[in-house]
């Protein structure tokens, strides 16, 4: 097999979509082919409504605009391009007005006529991705995510510091085992200290900026915004993107719903010795939306984020719960909260 290839119609679709375009358009209409790499004018009205409603026209014309100033070494470049060309010669030009000046029939400029080409062009364009299926380069929306116009971090510089000493532990000890495991698990583990060293300081450094009221650099809004991404398809696994998802040593994990849970204690009898059993549980669940108004360098402003779930539980006969059976209890049968947080949770 031969690696995936650049082609006129996927870089059409790329630049018809999120984020190429102003608006959210998250999927392209075959018709923006027809326009702008097969030179079919009469495509551009059906696809008023789309234009209208996500004001993409610049991005078709300029696309279109490319395709028509390549020339015959484009088109003959390669049996893709040459295919591409000979739809583009069924395109109806400045004839349609007046097919009979050129020799063409009367119908030739009826709109049914029009429609017809359109549907051949397109009909074969399906055949030529089908048959190169697994050569040619296939476009993608850019992933939604948010922009994050300013933001608050948790204002314990102390905290980020404590966790910036334990990258650099952990660095150090990494060193020592240098000879003694694999040179590239060794590297991961290296790497992995270090990004945490990296996003631990710069959090720690904002918190600092919030503790005496100086505003965030663009760098630190450029941290903020590179928090989370999300990638689905091709060679990269969905949401092994962002800084937070670098916290984790298997970076394609951070996306997953993992609850934890760990016996903690373990009560043998009750108060006059009869057997109970009884195990102290404690866990994480889903992560909460946290809501808080706080202020700021510029005046009081809502912010909002995720914010940590913790449960407690007790079973009886000894019963103690691994994290697939606390998984499933949080399904079926979840805890209720701890007691001295629920005035804090909203219903």
């Amino acid at each position: 097999l031969f690696g995936q290839r650049y082609v006129l119609d996927s870089h059409v679709f790329s630049n018809v979509t999120w984020d190429r375009t102003a608006a959210q358009r998250m999927l392209p209409d075959p018709l923006d082919v027809a326009f702008a790499a097969l030179g079919n004018d009469h495509a551009a009205s059906l696809l008023e409504p789309q234009l209208e409603q996500y004001a993409y026209a610049p991005n078709l014309a300029q696309v279109r605009l490319l395709a028509d100033r390549h020339g015959d070494e484009f088109w003959g470049a390669n049996l893709y391009n040459i295919w591409l060309s000979s739809l583009r010669a069924l395109s109806p030009g400045g004839f349609v007005a007046e097919p009979s000046a050129v020799g063409l029939p009367s119908v030739a400029g009826t709109e049914a006529w029009g429609r017809r080409l359109l549907n051949t062009q397109l009909s074969s364009w399906a055949q030529l991705r089908h048959d190169t299926i697994l050569y040619a380069k296939q476009s993608y929306t850019t992933g939604a995510a948010c922009e994050f116009p300013d933001a608050y971090v948790d204002p314990y510089p102390e905290f980020y510091a404590a966790l910036r000493r334990f990258a650099e532990k952990g660095a150090s000890v990494t060193e020592l085992l240098e000879g003694t495991v694999p040179g590239a698990t060794l590297q991961r583990v290296s790497d992995y200290f270090a990004e945490l060293h990296a996003v631990t300081a710069l959090l720690e450094e904002m918190a600092e900026y919030q503790r005496v009221g100086t505003p965030f650099t663009e760098e630190h809004m450029t941290f903020v915004n590179d928090t989370v991404g999300f990638a689905e398809g091709g060679c990269v696994p969905e949401g092994s993107r962002g800084w937070y998802a670098r916290l984790f040593f298997d970076r394609p994990t951070s996306s997953n719903y993992d609850p934890v849970v760990a016996d903690v204690h373990t009560q043998p009898t009750d108060e006059v010795g009869n057997m109970v059993g009884n195990v102290l549980h404690v866990g994480t669940g889903m992560a909460r939306l946290m809501v808080v108004t706080a202020d700021t360098c510029t005046g009081p402003k809502a912010y909002a984020g995720l914010a940590a779930s913790y449960h407690e539980l007790v079973t009886s006969n000894f019963e103690r719960l691994d994290d697939e059976a606390w998984k499933e209890r949080l399904r079926t049968e979840p805890p209720a909260d701890v007691p001295w947080l629920t005035p804090v949770l909203a219903e």
